[in-house]
Order: C-alpha cells, then structure tokens, then sequence
C-alpha cells in the first residue's frame, strides 16, 4: 500500500465489497446446501443477464452526457406484456418476437424524443408513467404467470 499502514479501516475501506460478498456467500451455503450448485450459478447469471445488458446501453448514455431513467421501465413494460402473452398460452418464438417488437418500439420512442426533439433523457421519463403503463389493463386482475401459492 505504498507506504502507508495496514490498518483494519484501510483493509474494510478497500477490501470491504469483497468481504461482505464471501460472507453473504458463506452465510447462504450453511442456510441452503443447493446455493453453491451449478444450477443456482446459472440461474444466477441469467438473471443478471439482463441487468448486464442494459448497463452496457446506460453506459452509453452517460458517455454521451446523458442519464436515461427509463430503462428499468421499458424492461419492466416489455417484461409484463411478454408474461401476459405467455399466461396466454404463446409459443417461445412468439414470446421472442412480442419481446423484440415491443422493446425496439419503445426504444425508437425513446430514440426519436431525445434525438430529434430534443428532450433530454432525463426529462421524457416523466412522461412514462402516463405514456407507457407499468401495469397493462388487466395484468393485475389476470391470471398469475407463476403460482408461487403452492411453493409457500
């Protein structure tokens, strides 16, 4: 550390995040004997798949000087018309090509807003909320997607 002392702040200051993480691991491995399997991993990263994804775009946003608060709602609106779809009884492709569809056209929105009206990212997802519902008309009274009932 360049000639500075090893003290427990410095350690907890640089080391901290990885501490926790290994003692959130440990603690979850004594708690679930199937935490540490490679089926959790991988449903693990699949998860943060899409997370990871849309990070990438963000930071492409915030190199060009802009914030886009939007993101979690155009996932969140694109993932509940895929789940309605599916509750539905929609195939995988057509699940994919709702998904695809849905997520380019409310992209584009996005796109045309800041690009050619000039709205700054920031600003236009104040209009969001009215212009895109997070919860399409009967997605609250319709059929459960999954049924966690019987997993409790």
């Amino acid at each position: 550390m360049n000639g500075s002392r090893i003290t427990l702040r410095n350690i907890i200051l640089n080391y901290g995040i990885y501490i926790a993480f290994v003692g959130i691991c440990i603690v979850f491995a004594i708690l679930n004997d199937r935490f540490l399997s490679a089926r959790n991993f991988e449903n693990i990263l699949i998860q943060a798949s899409i997370i990871a994804i849309a990070a990438i775009g963000q930071t492409l946003v915030i190199f060009t000087g802009g914030i886009d608060l939007s993101v979690g709602t155009l996932i969140g609106s694109t993932g509940i018309l895929v789940g309605l779809a599916a509750s539905n009884g929609l195939g995988i492709p057509g699940l994919i090509c709702i998904g695809l569809l849905v997520g380019l056209t409310l992209g584009l929105i996005n796109g045309f807003l800041i690009g050619y009206i000039n709205i700054p990212p920031l600003y236009h997802h104040a209009g969001h909320p009215g212009g895109m519902p997070r919860h399409p008309p009967g997605s609250l009274a319709g059929p459960a997607v999954f049924d966690l009932s019987a997993r409790v």
